[in-house]
């Protein structure tokens, strides 16, 4: 996960188990781009998705959490 942490696009990296949860910033076709370069690395890829921020994500994220 070194290989992921050093990435400038590449924040919020949680580590569970075999779970790995990050924030990347790019669009669909970076996304897609990190996602060949990490089998390139050999890195083993289960599964990968990619979740949608909801109204309420983007709200708590402005707000930073506060209810005003």
């Amino acid at each position: 996960m070194e290989w992921l942490a050093e990435r400038s696009d590449v924040t919020n990296l949680v580590v569970d188990d075999n779970l790995v949860m990050l924030t990347h910033d790019g669009g669909p076709e970076q996304q897609a781009l990190l996602l060949k370069e990490i089998v390139e690395a050999g890195i083993a890829i289960v599964e990968y998705a990619s979740k949608t921020k909801s109204l309420e994500d983007v709200f708590l994220h402005v707000t930073e959490g506060r209810v005003q």
